[in-house]
C-alpha cells in the first residue's frame, strides 16, 4: 500500500490537486477570473506552455491505447482445447452482467439523470451516447488489467471472457440502439 502512494500517478495527483484547487496556483497555468498574475511575454499565464505541452502529449493517449489494445488482442490465443478448465461461471456471468444488465442500468441511470436535470432533454446526442456506451464490451480495460496483474504480462484467459461478450453484443446493441433512438426522438 505504501509503495503505491509513491508511484508516478499518485505523485502527479498530489501535485495536480492543490494546483487545481488553489486559485493563485491555477492562475499560473490558465486564466482565472478574479486572480491577477502578471502574464508572460506572449500574453498567456506564465506556465501556460506546460498546459499546452500536456494537452499536446495527452492527445496521443487514445491512439496509443488503441495500438496497445490491438497488439494485445493480436497476441491472444483462443484456448479451444482448454474449455473444460476455464471458469465458465465467471465468463458467463461477466458477459451477462456487462452486456445485458449494464445496458438496462445505463438506460435507467440516464433517464434518472434527465429527470434530475443533470442531462438536458434537448441534448439528444449526449443521451444517446450515454445509453450506447453502457452496451460496449469492456475489452480495453480487461486486457490492461489482465496484463498488469498477471505475473507474466500475458492475457491468456481474456479471449475466453471477450468472445461471449462480443457474441451477445450483436443482439443487445441492436436492441439498445433501437430503444435509445425511440426514446430520444
Amino acid at each position: 500500500f505504501v509503495k503505491g502512494l509513491f508511484n508516478p500517478i499518485s505523485i502527479t495527483i498530489y501535485i495536480a490537486l492543490p494546483i487545481s484547487l488553489i486559485p493563485q496556483l491555477k492562475a499560473l497555468f490558465v486564466e482565472v477570473p478574479g486572480v491577477h498574475i502578471p502574464p508572460a511575454p506572449d500574453g498567456q499565464p506564465p506556465l501556460a506552455f506546460i498546459q499546452d505541452f500536456a494537452t499536446f502529449i495527452g492527445a496521443a493517449s487514445v491512439p496509443l491505447g488503441l495500438i496497445c489494445l490491438g497488439s494485445s488482442l493480436a497476441r491472444l490465443n483462443v484456448p479451444i482445447n482448454q474449455w473444460r478448465n476455464l471458469p465458465i461461471g465467471a465468463i458467463s456471468w461477466l458477459a451477462i452482467a456487462k452486456m445485458i444488465i449494464m445496458p438496462v442500468l445505463g438506460v435507467l441511470i440516464c433517464q434518472g439523470l434527465v429527470r434530475a436535470g443533470v442531462l438536458f432533454r434537448d441534448d439528444k446526442v449526449l443521451i444517446f451516447i450515454c445509453i450506447f456506451y453502457s452496451c460496449l464490451p469492456s475489452a480495453t480495460m480487461q486486457v490492461y488489467l489482465t496484463q498488469v496483474y498477471s505475473g507474466t504480462g500475458t492475457a491468456e484467459l481474456v479471449t475466453a471472457f471477450l468472445i461471449p461478450q462480443y457474441i451477445i453484443m450483436f443482439i443487445s446493441m441492436i436492441g439498445l440502439t433501437a430503444y435509445a433512438i425511440q426514446a430520444i426522438s
